[in-house]
């Protein structure tokens, strides 16, 4: 994408308005779409846009100005990131995953529960209860806001399921970071092959 910008003079008001306009806009989207309807409203002397692309997620936008005092030239590509960058990065977004999916919820005798850690944590607590005392009872509000009343068998049912959830969790988030380590350490993998190949992992 090429964008070409006049001004009376790049030290003036106006010019500074116009870098911030390009600015604003290329944070909203790299396509022409949204720039040609804001052209109206832009201080724009001239505006010429040449072809657009999305960049893939591996990919980001980088630009090049040269100003002559009277004009802004800018022209923008895409670059590939480093693959340890994009491997963090991506890293990040399945830890991000695993902690939705873990507080989620579980599902017993058709109730809804919770399975944040406060949640387990009580659930831990009312367990080792239940074991010392099989006539204990607990008064809980489900995810969807109803009581009910848990029996021993039901605490320690509850609990164990929030157990297993979160660590069926901990566990697909740990499969898929060592699958970007893999990924990262593959000598006979390109760093294109290598970006393309870890933007296949994700949590699903």
């Amino acid at each position: 994408m090429e964008l070409y910008c006049r001004a009376d003079n790049y030290e003036d008001e106006e010019a500074f308005d116009v870098r911030r306009w390009i600015d604003q806009q290329l944070h909203i989207t790299c396509g022409a779409e949204i720039l040609d309807e804001h052209l109206e409203q832009s201080p724009f002397r001239r505006l010429v846009i040449g072809s657009a692309v999305s960049p893939a997620p591996w990919q980001k936008v980088v630009q090049e100005h040269i100003h002559d005092g009277a004009s802004i030239s800018r022209t923008w590509a895409l670059v590939d990131v480093p693959v340890a960058e994009f491997a963090a990065a991506r890293k990040a977004k399945v830890a991000a995953a695993r902690w939705q999916a873990q507080n989620a919820g579980v599902e017993y005798n058709g109730h809804q529960y919770h399975s944040d850690h406060e949640t387990s944590l009580y659930f831990s607590a009312a367990a080792a209860k239940a074991q010392v005392n099989p006539a204990i009872t607990l008064n809980w509000k489900t995810k969807t806001g109803e009581f009910t009343t848990l029996d021993a068998t039901a605490i320690l049912a509850v609990g164990e399921q929030i157990f297993t959830h979160v660590q069926d969790c901990f566990g697909t988030e740990g499969a898929r970071i060592a699958a970007i380590d893999a990924i990262v350490e593959d000598s006979e993998l390109t760093d294109q092959q290598k970006l393309m190949a870890i933007n296949d992992v994700t949590w699903d």
